[in-house]
């Protein structure tokens, strides 16, 4: 069976470095394939909250960011987007939670994006 576009939608934001990302929640492959690609990572909940948000980036600029497929490609993406990208991420996915807990405000949006898949 062919693997089929995501039907999530797709959003543009503007982080605090004025860099245009575009982001798109995972799908649920897209979530089943990074917590592979995150090996042993991914049984730490805050790596896989901070990994799940840096993959919603889809491009960064117009320049497409690859999804990771590998821890390397996942900490690559994560410093590619970094905390100011997390933010906008954050902002544009779950905008109605606080902004003033970095931590809480990404672990929440990660578990309300799990809810809805």
């Amino acid at each position: 069976m062919a693997a089929r576009p995501s039907a999530k939608p797709v959003h543009n934001a503007t982080d605090e470095l004025g860099r245009a990302l575009t982001v798109q929640e995972l799908s649920f492959r897209e979530e089943m394939n990074l917590a592979e690609a995150a090996g042993p990572s991914g049984e730490i909940r805050r790596w896989m909250v901070s990994a799940t948000l840096a993959a919603c980036v889809r491009a960064v600029d117009g320049v497409p960011c690859p999804f990771p497929s590998n821890r390397k490609m996942i900490l690559a993406q994560a410093d590619l987007v970094g905390s100011e990208g997390i933010k906008a991420v954050v902002e544009v996915l779950a905008p109605e939670l606080p902004a003033d807990d970095e931590g809480e405000a990404d672990a929440a949006a990660t578990d309300r994006q799990t809810a809805k898949n």
